[in-house]
């Protein structure tokens, strides 16, 4: 989910001099499926191994709810990304691809596969958010060209 922000410093402007627009990222889901620790490989490019590694199907299947949630209080234009999280545990998946990817479409969200203790498509992730706000393909392309200030 995204809300636009206004600069807040000096340091907020792009390359080409304009301000740059900030959005705000919420992280929903179950407990212990790997929200914090997306957000760490994509900031800190690390991963804490202390946290218990769980796979849990009941997590994919409030997926709706939280989508519902997330509608209900900021409407219908959010942007919203279904994360398949873990995929380095794969030997004890509970949900295929496929079923990822079902459930996406049934819900009208994107969907991504990530693991944030291999750093798989974490990074792909922020991108395809990035990608998808107003002005992102423009935008997205010029920040990949200064650097990060986050």
């Amino acid at each position: 989910m995204s809300t636009p922000q206004t600069p807040s410093s000096a340091g907020d402007f792009s390359a080409s001099n304009t301000p740059l627009k900030k959005f705000k990222l919420v992280f929903l889901g179950e407990q212990s499926v790997g929200k914090t620790s997306l957000i760490t490989r994509f900031m800190y490019d690390t991963f804490d191994n202390t946290y218990q590694a769980t796979i849990d199907r009941t997590s994919f299947l409030n997926t709706s709810k939280w989508v519902d949630d997330v509608r209900n209080e900021r409407g219908q234009d959010v942007i919203i990304v279904l994360v398949g999280n873990k995929t380095d545990l794969n030997d004890k998946r509970q949900v295929t691809p496929e079923d990822l990817d079902k459930r996406a479409k049934e819900l009208g969200v994107m969907s991504i596969e990530t693991s944030a203790k291999a750093g798989y498509n974490v990074k792909t992730l922020f991108k395809k958010i990035a990608m998808a706000l107003p002005g992102g393909s423009s935008e997205v392309k010029e920040a990949a060209n200064t650097s990060c200030q986050c």
